[in-house]
């Protein structure tokens, strides 16, 4: 072999060397661009999945304060058997309690007072802080007093559940269209509350229904959405970056070579 021949021989070699660098460099730069994607990805799932789990923590802490909030206000009108009440036209004579000798009393004075039982003040109570709060509470049972407290489908599997043993179920449910956190637990009859129900055939320590308490998701959901939202596009814009580091680091190597 001449010196000419062994000079392009060794030419080819090295264009060989520097095309396999070159190829070496281009696999680097997508395996690194993918390790980079991959990162972000599991960054963004597991920050929104930290998010949801923020909203049903927080939603969960006020079903709770809601819940015993109503469970003491109630302890108070059952120990009290009730109030009365000046009647007004806003505030009439319970038809559900007709069958009680003292629905009413009249004062010395004259004016007639109306018993507000604590079923009725429970409903007035969660119905206020409905309208101020969005908070919705309610008794229900399955041989309700007033049909105001038959349960819906959720309360009614829970209240079934009672019978099983279980002391609370929590869970999703959409009220009117629109998703709660919910939680109920059993109403067990005191001998205070046989003075409105005995003639329902309950006894002392019989499950009467369930009391339950739910509070909207929907606003807390939104705010979530919003935050996923500045997530996704400071996700975004951080792969941009990590992409256009790679790959200009790529083509200094290249250029070097």
């Amino acid at each position: 072999m001449n010196s000419h021949q062994s000079f392009l021989y060794q030419h080819e070699n090295d264009n060989r060397f520097e095309s396999a660098k070159i190829t070496g460099i281009n696999r680097w730069i997508w395996f690194t661009v993918g390790i980079w994607t991959l990162a972000i990805i599991l960054s963004f799932f597991w920050n929104n999945y930290q998010i949801e789990t923020l909203v049903i923590d927080k939603a969960r802490s006020e079903l709770r304060a809601n819940f015993f909030k109503d469970v003491t206000f109630r302890k108070w009108a059952s120990q009290h058997g009730g109030v009365y009440v000046p009647v007004t036209k806003d505030t009439q004579p319970d038809p559900y309690i007709d069958f009680l000798p003292e629905r009413e009393v009249v004062t010395p004075s004259g004016r007639t007072l109306t018993l507000i039982t604590p079923a009725l003040m429970m409903r007035q109570f969660n119905e206020m802080a409905n309208q101020e709060y969005g908070a919705q509470g309610h008794l229900s049972s399955l041989k309700p007093l007033n049909p105001n407290n038959i349960p819906d489908p959720w309360e009614s599997d829970a209240i079934r559940r009672f019978d099983q043993g279980v002391q609370e179920v929590t869970g999703i449910s959409n009220i009117q269209g629109k998703p709660y956190l919910r939680l109920i637990r059993p109403m067990v009859m005191e001998e205070k509350c046989l003075y409105c129900h005995n003639q329902q055939g309950y006894m002392q320590d019989d499950i009467g229904g369930g009391v339950s308490v739910s509070v909207p998701l929907i606003e807390l959901n939104i705010a979530a959405d919003e935050r996923m939202k500045e997530l996704g596009f400071g996700h975004a814009g951080l792969w941009l970056l990590g992409f256009i580091g790679i790959t200009v680091s790529g083509r200094k190597l290249k250029q070097r070579i």
